[in-house]
Order: C-alpha cells, then structure tokens, then sequence
C-alpha cells in the first residue's frame, strides 16, 4: 500500500498526502454510491467531512511518528542529501 511510504516523507507532506488521500477516497465512494455515474454531475464531499477526514489524517500521522521514536520500532532511514 502506498501507506508504507508515507514514512519516508517529511512531516508536512506525509500530513498532505495522508489528508488528499483520504478526501480523494472520499469522492471515490460518493462515485461508487451512484454507480460509477461520472457523467451525473460533480461529486462533492461536505466541507464536515473533508475537515473529519483532515482531522483523521493528522491523528494517523502524529501516532505514526510517535509509534517509530518507541524503543524496538524501526526507523526511516535518512533522506538522500541529508545528515543525521
């Protein structure tokens, strides 16, 4: 899963990408729900939940860095170009 990557990114854009990706899933299920009709007009999801969604990834994220600064967790190695 695209997830596991999510690690190797820096905090604010692992934030952004966990954030668009649950949106984008979002408007996914409101397309399912009316049977992959793409051409019925716009899909939208309420500003309620995009923040809901928001919020989640935010949760997810910081748990995350938490979780790896444990002792036994594996850490992300470093980015290429920087040090330690």
């Amino acid at each position: 899963s695209a997830d596991a990557g999510f690690q190797a990114l820096p905090f604010r854009a692992a934030l952004a990408s966990r954030a668009a990706r649950r949106v984008y899933a979002a408007i996914g299920h409101e397309l399912r729900a009316r049977s992959c009709d793409a051409l019925a007009g716009r899909v939208t999801v309420p500003l309620w939940k995009k923040l809901a969604l928001v919020a989640r990834a935010v949760v997810e994220e910081v748990a995350e860095r938490v979780r790896r600064r444990l002792p036994g967790v594996a850490r992300r190695p470093p980015a290429l170009g920087r040090t330690l």
